[in-house]
């Protein structure tokens, strides 16, 4: 309810003789609570001073009190929604004359630490209205400590609002931390796709590599099937993502910057013995490589084999437990 007419005051509110419209409304508001309430205090002698200047001391209260409510209802939801509670309390100690001036007090205390970082002009002027001829008002007919348990009470609720705040930016934090863990995670997951979709791609552009000579073409398909061996093991066990990552990153690149500056040198070399020893050395690096492919394929398939080991254990453990001869 509150949400809806905050947004009718919203839109009200869209020109400048609207917001004046508003305005005095609220100043005819404040004058009929206090007209009011004045009758009620006055048939009850709640008051302390003489009848000629109570209904002037309680207009003063009621209009600060809804002016600030006005202007946080309208700007500062959380401010509202504390001088709400504040007021309402104060009616389980005092009466409700002057609840708009507790209502009012908390609404501006909130308000002026919510927007501690950007003072203004404006929330100096507010200071001024609220306290100065307020709080002159409020002892001219009332004592501040004829309450002593809701003052501590006001506290507490002042209190438990810088509570709820730190709770709040405490929150935030942990939420921004979370979110930014999730997105480095998410980041992290999308280069790893990303750079595996590039080794499938170096090691595809190696197979379709033609026209090289015979002992060059099988070492470098000997070369490529190492390579794809690593891959599925990457692929089936998360454990050798980073090792084969950062292996076939390496050395593919090699392969292929070996390959392709011997073709280009058998092409260009017109010396038969000098082409065939830069292929008899194209073939050594190779064979190298083909060898370095096969031992760190090898050497992921040790994981797989210590899990294997380890439940043929279990399983030796489970039939002699279960009373069976192995």
């Amino acid at each position: 309810m509150i949400e809806k007419l905050a947004a009718a005051l919203n839109k009200m509110r869209s020109t400048r003789l609207r917001r004046f419209s508003l305005q005095v409304f609220v100043f005819y508001l404040a004058g009929i609570y206090a007209a009011i309430f004045v009758r009620w205090a006055k048939e009850s002698q709640l008051a302390y001073a003489p009848d000629n200047t109570l209904g002037a001391t309680m207009s003063i209260l009621c209009w600060v009190g809804f002016v600030i409510l006005y202007r946080t209802l309208v700007y500062d939801r959380i401010a509202f929604y504390a001088g709400l509670i504040a007021g309402f309390t104060w009616l389980l100690f005092g009466d409700a004359v002057v609840m708009p001036f507790w209502a009012g007090s908390m609404a501006l205390l909130v308000h002026l630490y919510r927007s501690r970082r950007d003072f203004s002009p404006l929330l100096i002027w507010y200071l001024f209205i609220a306290t100065v001829p307020t709080i002159a008002a409020y002892t001219d007919q009332y004592s501040l400590m004829a309450h002593p348990f809701y003052l501590v009470l006001f506290v507490v609720l002042l209190l438990a609002y810088f509570v709820y705040e730190y709770a709040q930016k405490v929150n935030a934090r942990r939420k921004a931390a979370i979110e930014a863990m999730r997105e480095e995670a998410e980041l992290a997951k999308e280069e790893v796709a990303f750079t595996e979709q590039t080794l499938d791609q170096q090691i595809a552009r190696l197979e379709k590599m033609a026209k090289l000579p015979e002992l060059v073409q099988q070492e470098l398909t000997d070369i490529t099937a190492a390579a794809r061996l690593i891959r599925h093991c990457m692929e089936t066990d998360k454990r050798d993502s980073e090792p084969g990552r950062q292996f076939l990153q390496r050395y593919l690149p090699i392969v292929e910057n070996i390959v392709t500056k011997g073709q280009t040198l058998a092409r260009q070399l017109e010396d038969p013995e000098k082409r065939q020893q830069s292929i008899t050395e194209q073939l050594d690096a190779l064979a190298s490589l083909r060898q370095a492919f096969r031992q760190h394929h090898q050497k992921l398939l040790e994981n797989d084999s210590d899990d294997l080991s380890i439940e043929i254990k279990v399983l030796e453990k489970i039939l002699k437990t279960d009373g069976y001869n192995t």
